[in-house]
């Protein structure tokens, strides 16, 4: 058990026990940092209950809607299939909103809560906000996480948004609208309701855990300074007025679209790397995204290069990459020599595993060259010390066990410090995490401003910091509309052992030749720069042998 006295915590339900709410309770249940001590039934009579009832009721099509999609697209990691709650809170003491508001209240009140924790898609009443010491917790939802809706993250699809998010809002009696206090922003899933619920409500749970913790072992005054608490929450977002005649034009338009597509080769998402020599300024060191004079260089046949990382030696360029085989759907690490027009030599093979490798990030540190690629699908982070350049690498040391990826590692000050975009255990979504050590090979602390950044279209590497004079520039890439579909450029303001902040200077987008659906790495050595690219291409094009 933790040192402190664990938050108590109490729980308001308005509705069956979904799935991820029954997590987050199973979560607090074994932790050292909470315990839930209340439910709160609020399934009684509407009036005298905390969950305000004046919202509308969603048209009769929606609800047509959802339940054929829910037909459709139910799976085992369904977060809102109903769980029986008689089991999962069982021995936590209940009370019931039956006997009236006011008598409610005083109950609540009775039990001298920390957090009161709500996780139904309705606004509360005011008098909710004074009923834990640190406020209500609760979730907004939508492609801005700007409020409450009638059918949580239906107006994401129907608006044909690029993004989802979620949000956990802290109310309080001093600030009743409430602050955001963690956010994740995820890709939509603009072809089911059920799929596009499915990634936020399982991050879900990962907020509310991180926050319950951060605020065990910090105490309220650092929670409430946190960096993560950087907007206040405004009131419930107006939302358009849906009629059974939208919902089912929209529903209709959809359908046709399906049908009257045809039948066609599935396409592939292509990558190949671009190389530029020589211009000035650079893109690391411009104020605009000019890609224009990049040199495109075609993967073989059957492959596809992306990943690109640059280095010098003995004054010679050389570039890393990733060496997707299509006939084995899986990536080894390669490298070839950068000409000074340009010009990309043969390529080798320097690094294969039983398991899938990319992004190999590369590190000179004390003479020696070491690498760390992604090697999400063993489970860890590994680092490479190179024993022969650029042929022969050998494995020095696993620095993380977790599942990540787009490690990058760098020196600074005098200390080693790592970003990874750790997978969520149930979402699989990504949050960008930040560690430091004082040796390579040493202990590696996580930093306590982690996780910098839930956001999909920031919290994925890619390539390797840049240093800019004083300056240190982190590539991130937006994985919002696809896959990789652009990359930033994220000057990085504060980097010490206890505060980390960053800023977006420059955006590149896969508009500097037709046909580009992603540019998602971007490497800097000298004056050699160098991307990738995607295309979707028919698969008998780029793999013809496995077509």
């Amino acid at each position: 058990m933790g040192s402190k006295p664990k938050l108590r915590v109490g729980l308001l339900l308005d509705s069956a026990l979904k799935a991820f709410q029954a997590e987050i309770v199973d979560q607090i249940q074994s932790s050292e940092f909470a315990q839930l001590l209340l439910v709160i039934d609020d399934r009684g009579v509407p009036t005298s209950g905390l969950v305000r009832t004046d919202h509308r009721r969603p048209p009769l099509a929606l609800e047509m809607y959802q339940r054929l999609d829910r037909r459709q697209f139910d799976r085992p990691e369904n977060p809102l299939r109903a769980i029986d709650d008689t089991e999962v809170v069982r021995t936590i003491p209940k009370i019931s909103s039956g006997a009236g508001r006011s008598t409610l209240i005083a109950d609540i009140g009775s039990h001298q809560l920390d957090v009161l924790l709500y996780l139904g898609g309705h606004p509360l009443v005011r008098a909710t906000h004074s009923l834990a010491q640190f406020g209500v917790w609760s979730l907004r939802t939508g492609y801005d996480a700007g409020g409450f809706d009638e059918m949580p993250f239906f107006l994401d699809i129907y608006g044909d948004h690029v993004v989802s998010a979620i949000a956990l809002n802290v109310a309080t009696k001093d600030a009743p609208a409430g602050r955001i206090v963690a956010k994740g922003t995820f890709s939509a899933r603009r072809n089911s309701w059920l799929l596009n619920c499915t990634q936020p409500y399982w991050s879900a749970v990962t907020l509310v855990m991180q926050k319950l913790r951060e605020l065990n072992e910090r105490g309220w005054d650092r929670f409430a300074r946190n960096a993560s608490i950087t907007e206040e929450a405004s009131a419930a977002r107006t939302n358009p007025t849906l009629r059974n005649r939208d919902v089912a034009g929209w529903w209709a338009s959809r359908n046709l679209k399906k049908l009257t597509n045809r039948p066609r080769e599935p396409l592939e998402s292509h990558w190949r790397i671009a190389t530029r020599v020589g211009k000035s300024p650079t893109l690391a060191d411009s104020a605009t995204p000019d890609l224009s004079g990049f040199r495109l260089h075609e993967s073989p046949p059957g492959h596809y290069y992306a990943d690109p990382f640059l280095i010098e030696e003995a004054g010679k360029h050389w570039l890393f990459f990733e060496d997707y085989r299509y006939a084995t759907q899986h990536g080894v690490l390669g490298c070839a020599e950068v000409s000074p027009d340009g010009s990309v030599g043969p390529a080798q093979t320097i690094l294969e595993r039983p398991y899938h490798l990319s992004y190999p990030c590369l590190l000179r540190e004390s003479g020696e060259l070491f690498m760390l690629p992604e090697t999400l699908a063993n489970g860890t982070v590994e680092l490479y010390r190179c024993a022969r350049f650029p042929d022969r690498w050998e494995p020095v040391k696993v620095l993380l066990s977790c599942r990540a990826v787009d490690s990058t590692i760098f020196k600074r000050d005098g200390l080693y410090w790592l970003f990874t975009s750790i997978l969520e255990p149930h979402a699989n979504c990504r949050q960008l995490n930040l560690f430091y050590a004082r040796d390579l090979l040493g202990e590696w602390t996580p930093h306590p401003a982690n996780p910098l950044s839930s956001d999909i279209r920031f919290n994925r590497g890619a390539g390797a910091i840049l240093s800019r004079e004083a300056t240190l520039v982190r590539p991130s890439q937006d994985c919002g509309p696809s896959y990789g579909y652009s990359f930033s450029l994220n000057e990085i303001t504060r980097l010490t052992p206890d505060e980390y902040s960053e800023r977006c200077v420059l955006t590149a987008e896969p508009n500097w030749t037709p046909g580009l659906t992603g540019c998602h790495t971007y490497s800097l050595c000298g004056d050699v720069e160098a991307i990738d690219v995607a295309a979707k291409l028919p698969r008998s094009v780029v793999a013809p042998d496995t077509h």
